[in-house]
């Protein structure tokens, strides 16, 4: 799984989990950067995918190298990236 996120600007080919993403979606609906701009963040939809990426990490650092841990895993272990977005 890999997905530039949510900043990346869909002209420059950005890798996606998929076309039609919810959080994204959301996002661009509100026209904010993130999910942390969002007055009803944490909302139900980025804690259930935060909670899944929180619960996958221990067996991913068992199975993937440090390098593929950082590329495939890091960038969804986005809560303080969110907090510290929060206005």
């Amino acid at each position: 799984m890999c997905c530039d996120g949510c900043l990346e600007p869909d002209e420059k080919h950005p890798l996606r989990i998929g076309m039609n993403c919810p959080i994204r979606t959301c996002v661009f609906k509100k026209g904010i950067a993130h999910c942390g701009e969002c007055g009803t963040f944490p909302c139900d939809l980025i804690e259930k995918h935060i909670a899944s990426v929180e619960t996958a990490v221990p067996r991913a650092r068992e199975i993937i190298t440090a390098e593929e841990f950082k590329r495939f895993v890091d960038p969804y272990l986005c809560r303080d990236f969110l907090i510290a977005g929060k206005r």
